[in-house]
Parts: C-alpha cells; sequence; structure tokens
C-alpha cells in the first residue's frame, strides 16, 4: 500500500497544536481510517460531509477504509459469492463465455480454502452495492430462521429456541441466499426481459404455462450454475426459493381480496397451474421488491 504523503499527515497532525479545534484533531490519521472503516456507506458518507479530517483521511486511505468496511460486514467465505453477485448484475447474459468465466472463477475460489483477495481498486458505489445486497441477505435470512425453526420444532418435537442458530447454519442460509441473487442476476433478467417482450394476451395477462427455456439453455444452466455445487447446496438454494415465492404470494393474496379489478381480470394466482408463472416472473426480479414489500410500516398500505 502506498505511503501516505508527508503534506496530507501534516495537515492531519498540526491541526492538534490549535488547542481551539476538537480534541479529534489530535487522533493519529490512521486511527481516523480505522474509525471510518467501521462505518456502513450512508454513515460514511455523511462522516466525509461532516468534517474536513475525516475527508482528507479517506483520500489518503481510501482502498484500506473500503476493504476494511467490506471485511467487517461479510464473513469471508461469503466475499466471492458477494462480489461474483455484483458483477453479475451487469454481465451480458446472452453472452455464454462470459457467465461461463464468471461461474467458473467463483467456483474455483470457493473450493480453494482462502477467500478472494480483494485487490483491485474499489469504490463507494461498488462497496454500497455490495452492501444493500448483504442487507437483504441478512433480513432474509434473519426471517428465514424465525420462519424455519418453529415449523422444525412442531415436525420433531423440540424445543429449539425459535431464533437460536450456529454460525455454520448461518453461513450456509446466507450462502443460499446469495446463491440465488447471484441466479436472479444472470438468468432472472433474462427471463424478465423475455417476458416484457412477449406479445400481449386478450385481457393483458399471460394466462398460457411459463413459457419453457430451451434445452441448450437448460443443460448451460445445470452445468455451469448447479452442477459445480453440491446437492445440498441446490437443495438449500431450493428452500430459499420456495420461501421466498410464498412470501410474496401474501400480498398478492391479499390485493385479489380486496381489489375489483384485480377479480375483474381474473388473474389465477392460487390456482398451481397458473399462478406458478406469476409468481415466478416476480421472485425472478431478485429480492429487492419483496424486500421493499417486507419492510414497509404497516400504515403505508402498499408495495
Amino acid at each position: 500500500m502506498a505511503t501516505p504523503s508527508g503534506d496530507k499527515l501534516g495537515r492531519l497532525s498540526s491541526s492538534s497544536r490549535d488547542g481551539r479545534l476538537p480534541l479529534i484533531h489530535g487522533l493519529a490519521a490512521e486511527v481516523v481510517a480505522q474509525i471510518l472503516a467501521c462505518l456502513d456507506s450512508s454513515s460514511l458518507s455523511s462522516a466525509l460531509l461532516a468534517h474536513p479530517l475525516f475527508r482528507v483521511t479517506f483520500q489518503v486511505y481510501q482502498q484500506r477504509i473500503l476493504k476494511e468496511s467490506l471485511l467487517n460486514l461479510i464473513p469471508p467465505k461469503l466475499l466471492a459469492l458477494a462480489f461474483a453477485t455484483h458483477d453479475a448484475a451487469t454481465i451480458d447474459y446472452s453472452d455464454w463465455n462470459m457467465i461461463k468465466r464468471l461461474l467458473e472463477q467463483l467456483t474455483e475460489v470457493q473450493g480453494g480454502s482462502n477467500p478472494r483477495p480483494l485487490s483491485w481498486p474499489l469504490t463507494r458505489r461498488t462497496v454500497a452495492a455490495i452492501e444493500r445486497v448483504h442487507l437483504m441477505v441478512q433480513y432474509f435470512t434473519s426471517d428465514f430462521v424465525q420462519q424455519a425453526i418453529p415449523r422444525l420444532n412442531r415436525i420433531f418435537e423440540t424445543t429449539r429456541p425459535e431464533t437460536y442458530i450456529s454460525q455454520y447454519e448461518e453461513l450456509r442460509i446466507l450462502r443460499a441466499f446469495y446463491r440465488f441473487q447471484l441466479y436472479c442476476n444472470i438468468f432472472g433478467r433474462k427471463t424478465v426481459d423475455a417476458a416484457k417482450q412477449a406479445p400481449p394476451t386478450i385481457r393483458g395477462w399471460p394466462r398460457q404455462p411459463w413459457p419453457g427455456k430451451s434445452p441448450e439453455d437448460v443443460q448451460c444452466e445445470l452445468e455451469l450454475f448447479f452442477w459445480p455445487w453440491p446437492p445440498w447446496a441446490n437443495e438449500q438454494l431450493a428452500c430459499v426459493f420456495e420461501y421466498l415465492e410464498t412470501n410474496i404470494s401474501v400480498y398478492f393474496n391479499d390485493v385479489a381480496s380486496h381489489d375489483i379489478e384485480w377479480g375483474r381480470r381474473q388473474v389465477d394466482w392460487v390456482e398451481p397451474t397458473v399462478a406458478i408463472p406469476h409468481r415466478q416472473f416476480l421472485v425472478s426480479w431478485f429480492m429487492c421488491p419483496e424486500f421493499s414489500c417486507t419492510t414497509l410500516s404497516p400504515s403505508s398500505g402498499k408495495c
């Protein structure tokens, strides 16, 4: 890492000689950098606007602060997934070679003992985007646990605390949600764009079964996304999908019960053979819409 220039460090330390300035000016630059590394993206932005000392320190130690901020937030074993998920959001989903390179790099890192190194320059925008996804992953992991443990207690007649899971169990659930988001960032965008380009039906609503993918696309997805992972990891991914699909059904069932226009259009949301396309379409929009729905205040009345 490059050594900070003497001029900048001098400006940071000389301020402490003026007794009229706040005590924060007496802190070493490295200490200020450590403080900034403990902040989330929004708090970091506020800090940089609040005081010139923070701005100068960030300019000198930017990469160190951003890297440590991510390491404080995301478990090392999930860093590769977090970055792959971020990169996949802008990938050309029609370029199978590009998808293959991204997923093969992820598989290589996941199979190794060392986490993905944070070697390239990071930006505040990149860190903020990764942080937003991790916030959603954490939220749904917590909610998933609160729903799953009571069910487990009923089935196996146990008395496990409803919010207790081991660190390893939490890591597996976090990983499953990250893999779901990664899948949506690549293949979900393709599904959504294809649906947008499809010709409208008579009533303006898709009544026919969800159009299947080509055998070639299915084979590529299996080989690149599913087969490199052990069967139990794919089963965990299926559980996450079912959980999200069930959760989002609650909001649409509520609308169907109270909205006359919805009923007039005869949107078959509950009937399995017809409802699955609607749910799949919405779940393919990733976790963001559902996160918005579930985190709105009850008084808002909409999502």
